[in-house]
């Protein structure tokens, strides 16, 4: 005897990732590149969870990231809130995207030669 079994019948959670979106990423890449160019930074990276996107900028690709970028929501609602990181410590934080990077092009930079 066979047993049939559903897999309609079990409904799965659809889980609601929240990403940087094109016009986001365009504008943080544009930022980085200039920081790469004046040669600030040397690496990135982009880390995503459920509720919470992060873009890592290096100095080198062997250390901790110097700054990371955080877009999450405000608690339950759709208010999107971006935080400027730079170790434990919180730079800006803003529901601006365009004041978080003004701040960081604002930040000092070591060069090392």
């Amino acid at each position: 005897m066979v047993n049939l079994i559903s897999f309609n019948a079990t409904k799965q959670k659809k889980r609601s990732s929240l990403s940087f979106t094109k016009l986001e990423l365009n504008r943080i890449l544009s930022n980085y590149s200039n920081g790469v160019i004046k040669g600030y930074w040397k690496d990135y990276a982009i880390d995503q969870t459920g509720d919470i996107s992060i873009f890592s900028i290096y100095r080198n690709s062997q250390e901790r990231p110097t700054y990371c970028l955080e877009k999450k929501r405000k608690g339950t609602s759709q208010v999107l809130n971006f935080t400027l990181w730079h170790g434990p410590k919180v730079l800006e934080n803003s529901t601006s995207l365009e004041k978080v990077l003004k701040r960081l092009n604002t930040l000092p930079k070591i060069i090392r030669r």
